[in-house]
C-alpha cells in the first residue's frame, strides 16, 4: 500500500498506471476499497458547495440592503448631480465604484486576517484526536491532525465570488439612482 507522490495526478489515471506496471497483482485505489468513505467525501463536497451558496446569498442580501439604504439616503444628492449635468452612466459608475471599493477593502481584510491563520495551520495542523474517537472513521484510520492546504485558487476564488456577489447586489440600487430624475429626487421622502 502506497500513497501517490504527485497528488495532483488523477486517481484513476494513477491506478491504471500502477495496474499496467504490475499486471499480475490486484491493484485498487482507496475509492474502490472503501466506497462508503468515498461517498462520504463526495457528499461533504456537495454540502460544502451548498453552504457556499447559502453564505454568498446572505452576503448578497446584506450588500443589497446596505447599498439600497445608501442610495435612498442620498437620493437628493443624486438628483442634484443629475440637475447639474451628470448622466445616468456617471451615477451608475459612482455607485458601482463605491461598492467595488467596499468589496476590495473587505477582500483585503479577509486575506490579511485569514491567510496568516491558514498558513499557520498548513504547517502545524489542528489536532482533533480528543474529539475524533482515535482517528477511526467507518473502519478507516484517518490522521487525527488535519492540515490546511493553501493554494492560489483557495485564496483568489472567494474574492472573485465576493466581487461577483457585490456587482449582482448593487445592480438594482445603482439603476435606481441612475434613473431618478431631478424632480423626483426633490420630492422624494
Amino acid at each position: 500500500m502506497a500513497m501517490r507522490k504527485d497528488r495532483s495526478e488523477d486517481l484513476e489515471a494513477a491506478t491504471e498506471r500502477v495496474r499496467q506496471a504490475f499486471p499480475g497483482l490486484d491493484v485498487r485505489n482507496w475509492r474502490e476499497l472503501q466506497p462508503l468513505v468515498a461517498r462520504i467525501f463526495e457528499i461533504s463536497n456537495s454540502t460544502m458547495y451548498f453552504m457556499y451558496v447559502i453564505t454568498y446569498a446572505a452576503i448578497g442580501m446584506v450588500i443589497l440592503n446596505a447599498m439600497l439604504m445608501s442610495v435612498f439616503e442620498r437620493i437628493h444628492e443624486f438628483g442634484l448631480m443629475k440637475a447639474v449635468g451628470v448622466g445616468p452612466l456617471g451615477i451608475l459608475a459612482l455607485v458601482l465604484t463605491e461598492a467595488g471599493l467596499q468589496a476590495a477593502v473587505a477582500g483585503g481584510i479577509a486575506v490579511g486576517v485569514g491567510l496568516p491563520f491558514s498558513l499557520f495551520f498548513e504547517s502545524h495542523g489542528i489536532d482533533l484526536s480528543r474529539i475524533g474517537g482515535g482517528g477511526i472513521l467507518y473502519g478507516v484510520a484517518i490522521d487525527p491532525v488535519w492540515y490546511c492546504r493553501v493554494t492560489a485558487r483557495s485564496v483568489i476564488e472567494p474574492i472573485v465570488f465576493l466581487f461577483a456577489i457585490v456587482i449582482a447586489g448593487v445592480v438594482y440600487p445603482a439603476t435606481k439612482a441612475a434613473l431618478i430624475t431631478p424632480l423626483q429626487a426633490v420630492y422624494y421622502r
